[in-house]
């Protein structure tokens, strides 16, 4: 044993908040498993003791171990290294420190302390944001994924434009000369100030549990966030309805050299769009589900009446099942390999998953709740143009050399081009959209990005064009290089065609000239229109009429998302979104 260790033991404030309830043999099965996976033996332990200053129980485990040197190939060369685990307890809550002892917080924690709990401490008036660290929610394994902004009242300077397409991870705050650092997601929160004594720690730990039970709501800059939610958090009356795959995510595979392949054998071309099809549907949540389903907590998910798969709801995750996607296997070119089912299960999970309340949704791995959407949807409307023909949904029809008029093609040439002196027909292959035009006198590019159909409200069709229209946004400012790389393919015609990719403009040569200049212009504005006939505005106006009403249509919930993505991710990437449709 250690002797006065109170007197010189010392940590810093940065334990991990867990709500719990221990005891004495609780405690002692904790550090026997951390010593046990050390290998370590002990040189001090207390259980349970009560600090005399204020209502909180510690409990303190140092431990000694040996481990290989990391530098030094070769097991004969050891480090000794010493571990200690800090557990304090205050309440329902239980707080963790520890060094060098792994991970070790599931060992003691009955649930998580509520993220909009955390997300509100110490975030009220007069708190400075100092840094945030934020983890993208968008169902499309493309784009920035985490990112993280240091500087000076953050608060006053960050655009809130799309942060309701992400999460806080990590906030750093100063607030009444204190410097605060809180992970709402792990339940981490830290005070910097040095290492302290258990007695100041236990002082420090009372306190600041008392703040987080009298934390309220966050200060108006961090609510304009998505708040996470824990999944044994969603209310029992709110139930997934529908679940959208990532059709990028197979389109990605396939662009970076993998191989498809079932039964020992590579998948042909019609079994490739056959699974793509597949994934590209919006598939619904069976109704109604039986005894067994309720109790397993699955809900089985259909497409055209037939099951595809379930779901299974865990704790912490989303399970997705489906034999097919299980039945292909992926190769990738450095010869391992994985089912596809496990791809869209891996940590990114690239699909979104709505629910019966639609301020509810499920993407990237993470239960989430967005509170302004509902009260977005009549603004959303006024992003949609209602000048696409009625009668129009053929994506690309031809007429001897030109597009056919009555096509959506044939659309964006004659008509919602009509602002730009340049335009060059980009689809096929690996594209950036189906046509790119610039308009020279109001230094102007715009991508456009076409998805026919014949549907009121087409969730699928709409997700499928919106995850081709955000994952290339970042080359609306594309360089020159960029854009002369792609002369070749420019000049030539389309897809083997009399049809020639270059639709207006004196050359391709002018065409690239024209985009150079209007990305460097000072006044230069970026758009991206999207021309779909698997969308009606009246149609869709009058279902977000009836989105208050219980159980909206899950198609409905789902475009509903999308659309608020869409312009977030548009409007974060300083671009203009815009949608032509169908009266």
């Amino acid at each position: 044993m250690i002797n006065n260790v109170l007197q010189i033991f010392r940590a810093p404030r940065s334990p991990r908040f867990v709500h719990g309830q221990l005891t004495t043999s609780a405690v002692r099965e904790v550090f026997r498993k951390t010593r046990k996976a050390l290998g370590a033996q002990t040189q001090h332990v207390e259980y349970r003791e009560q600090n005399t200053a204020c209502p909180v129980v510690w409990s303190l485990w140092i431990g000694r171990f040996q481990k290989p040197v990391p530098w030094l190939a070769s097991s004969r060369y050891v480090e000794t290294r010493y571990a200690f685990v800090l557990v304090l307890e205050y309440g329902e809550y239980i707080g963790v420190l520890s060094n060098n002892a792994g991970e070790i917080v599931h060992l003691v924690a009955d649930g998580q302390v509520s993220y909009q709990k955390l997300i509100a401490l110490r975030s009220g008036e007069g708190a400075e944001i100092e840094s945030l660290s934020t983890r993208s929610l968008r169902a499309a394994g493309v784009g920035i994924a985490r990112s993280t902004l240091s500087g000076r009242h953050l608060e006053r300077v960050v655009s809130r434009v799309g942060a309701n397409q992400a999460a806080p991870s990590q906030v750093a705050i100063r607030h009444a000369d204190q410097a605060w650092r809180i992970s709402p997601g792990t339940g981490r929160v830290a005070l910097a100030g040095g290492r302290a004594s258990i007695p100041d720690l236990c002082a420090w730990f009372a306190g600041t549990c008392q703040e987080i039970d009298a934390a309220t709501e966050p200060s108006d800059f961090l609510k304009a966030f998505a708040h996470p939610i824990s999944l044994v958090e969603l209310p029992q009356n709110v139930e997934p309805t529908s679940i959208q795959l990532d059709p990028t995510a197979l389109d990605e595979l396939l662009e970076n050299g993998a191989t498809l392949r079932t039964e020992n054998r590579d998948l042909d071309d019609p079994e490739i769009e056959a699974l793509r099809q597949l994934v590209r549907e919006l598939w619904l949540v069976a109704r109604p589900r039986s005894t067994g389903d309720q109790k397993a907590n699955i809900w089985r998910m259909t497409l055209n009446a037939s099951e595809v798969g379930h779901l299974a709801i865990h704790s912490s995750k989303v399970s997705l099942v489906c034999n097919r996607l299980r039945e292909v296997e992926v190769t990738y070119e450095d010869g391992t390999s994985q089912s596809l089912l496990q791809v869209f299960n891996s940590s990114g999970q690239p699909f979104r998953l709505s629910f019966s309340e639609p301020t509810y949704s499920y993407a990237m791995g993470q239960l989430f709740r967005d509170h302004r959407l509902l009260g977005s949807s009549q603004n959303l409307l006024h992003l949609l143009d209602a000048s696409l023909p009625s009668d129009a949904d053929e994506e690309k029809g031809e007429n001897g050399q030109r597009f056919a008029a009555e096509s959506l093609f044939g659309f964006v040439v004659e008509t919602a081009s009509d602002q730009d002196d340049l335009l060059v027909c980009e689809d096929m292959g690996t594209e950036w959209a189906d046509f790119v035009g610039v308009s020279t006198t109001k230094q102007q590019v715009t991508f456009y990005h076409c998805k026919g159909g014949r549907v009121d409200v087409g969730a699928s069709g709409l997700h499928e064009v919106v995850s081709q229209a955000t994952k290339n946004l970042g080359y609306l400012t594309a360089s020159s290089a960029e854009l002369r790389a792609r002369k070749e393919r420019w000049s030539g015609n389309w897809n083997r065609r009399d049809i020639a990719r270059l639709q207006r403009g004196a050359s391709v040569d002018s065409f690239i000239e024209g985009f150079s200049k209007a990305v460097v212009a000072p006044q230069a504005t970026r758009r991206v229109m999207i021309v779909t006939s698997s969308l009606s505005k009246s149609a869709l106006a009058q279902e977000f009429e009836n989105l208050d009403r219980n159980a909206p249509p899950a198609s409905v919930v789902h475009v509903l998302w999308l659309l608020s993505a869409f312009v977030d991710q548009c409007r974060a990437a300083g671009s203009i979104p815009h949608i032509i449709c169908r009266p």
